[in-house]
């Protein structure tokens, strides 16, 4: 497989209707020597559609990351009744039990 330019998949990706960034496309395959895995790539325009697919697939209303960290440090010294009712209040979600 020959390496997109910018402008080819710019162009690839108004023709899809895609929306995400043509630039941060090429920029992240360029920097993984455009192989996935170890694998070479063998279509670029493949891995547009999953891309595209990606940036708009729907997103966890779950917390995580620091989102969740700055709640817990607000929460901290609450009972578990009222961290879950505050969660919920603060998220719009009930708190998950993990199973370990």
């Amino acid at each position: 497989m020959t390496s997109p330019t910018v402008e080819e998949v710019a162009t690839y990706v108004a023709e899809k209707g895609y929306t995400f960034d043509p630039a941060a496309f090429v920029d992240h395959y360029e920097k993984f020597g455009w192989r996935i895995k170890g694998q070479a790539i063998k279509s670029w325009k493949a891995c547009c559609s999953t891309w595209n697919r990606r940036e708009h697939r729907d997103v966890s209303p779950y917390p995580f990351g620091e989102k969740l960290a700055e709640f817990n440090r607000m929460m901290t010294g609450l009972s578990m009744e009222a961290y879950r009712g505050r969660f919920k209040l603060f998220f719009g979600v009930e708190l998950r039990e993990e199973k370990l």
